[in-house]
């Protein structure tokens, strides 16, 4: 249950970031708030799963 709820709030926050438009139209303080906000759910979402360390996904979109 606790994983439905983690991928809920993922999609929420990535719903919200396409909402608010282009990228340069987001002030720099929003962005660094949202971003911070994902990164921490799907830290929570990998560790509640059981798999790899935390910031995994965001290692392998950066090249990391």
């Amino acid at each position: 249950m606790e994983q439905a709820r983690l991928i809920f709030e993922i999609e929420r926050l990535r719903r919200e970031l396409e909402q608010k438009g282009e990228p340069g139209d987001l002030k720099a303080g929003e962005l660094l708030l949202i971003s911070r906000r994902l990164d921490e759910a799907i830290n929570r979402y990998l560790m509640a799963s059981g798999r790899n360390k935390p910031n995994a996904i965001r290692n392998r979109l950066c090249g990391g």
